[in-house]
């Protein structure tokens, strides 16, 4: 079959039919893949069935896998491709079942150098639900009122493993997973160089405060920001389908998980970091 690009949606995103990855595609099919990743923020390649070692050499079509920050995570044989499971468990004396993921955030933004984009491979997926919803930054940037734009031009914030402003609790870490990752100061708009855009730079669970404001002004604008976001223009929600491979972009995303399935049936997705680097403020 020949290869096949449509939209997913208005507000992102593009599906991809006719390809078997577990073949290398060839140059020219590679770099219409990349090419629609850059420009439309996620692409999602259908009908896959592939290997943890064949997903980590689709994952370099798109750049360097990264390490998993939680090594738990990691599958034995292959430690850059991490488990995300329906029968995670968080330690809290109860033992109660955790689905990762489930408010808006991208990727590692705790880090220095944030991961560019995540790969997610549907293993295993409930009979229904499970969604995954994205967000398009760029597109809720360029809808701000002028005077906002002007008003967070160059503004910082703070990311931290889990801010204080989340509204989930994070999976644990052990100390030397959180000596590798102290906190980082990232601006709160954010330069995406394949569409030269700004994008607006978030997460409900990372960004702890805006530096250059006392902490009531920055809870104001950080919940302002929130609220225009979310909003149904800018987001498309994913319906998985048994052998989606979904690449999205964090540099101007934010993406959530769906805790909308039944928990008695299974839920298992590999995941794939790609190397990032440090943030770029916006241009304005």
């Amino acid at each position: 079959m020949p290869l096949v690009i449509d939209l997913l949606s208005a507000a992102l995103g593009v599906e991809a039919r006719g390809l078997d990855l577990r073949q290398p595609p060839d140059a020219d099919t590679a770099r219409a893949l990349v090419a629609a990743f850059e420009q439309n923020s996620v692409l999602c390649i259908r009908e896959q069935r592939l290997s943890p070692a064949q997903l980590l050499t689709v994952a370099k079509l798109f750049g360097t896998p990264k390490a998993q920050v939680n090594k738990h995570q990691q599958l034995p044989d292959a430690p850059e491709v991490a488990i995300l499971s329906s029968e995670s468990r968080v330690s809290d004396g109860r033992e109660t079942r955790l689905v990762q993921g489930t408010t808006w955030h991208t990727d590692h933004s705790f880090t220095v150098r944030p991961p560019k984009a995540t790969l997610l491979y549907a293993v295993r997926l409930p009979e229904s639900g499970g969604d995954t919803s994205f967000c398009n930054m760029r597109a809720a940037y360029a809808a701000l009122p002028t005077s906002t734009r002007e008003r967070i031009g160059g503004l910082n914030a703070v990311h931290s493993y889990e801010s204080s402003r989340s509204p989930r609790k994070m999976m644990r870490r052990t100390t030397a997973e959180e000596a590798q990752s102290p906190d980082v100061t990232h601006p709160l708009v954010r330069f995406h160089e394949p569409t030269a855009s700004n994008a607006l730079y978030l997460s409900t669970t990372r960004l702890e405060r805006i530096v250059e404001l006392e902490r009531t002004a920055s809870d104001a604008l950080l919940d302002e920001l929130m609220v225009h976001v979310d909003q149904e223009q800018f987001v498309y929600h994913h319906a998985w389908q048994a052998g989606d491979v979904v690449i999205w972009d964090n540099r101007c995303l934010m993406h959530h998980a769906n805790a909308d399935f039944s928990l008695d049936q299974p839920r298992l997705m590999h995941r794939v970091l790609i190397e990032g680097e440090a943030p770029l403020p916006g241009r304005h």
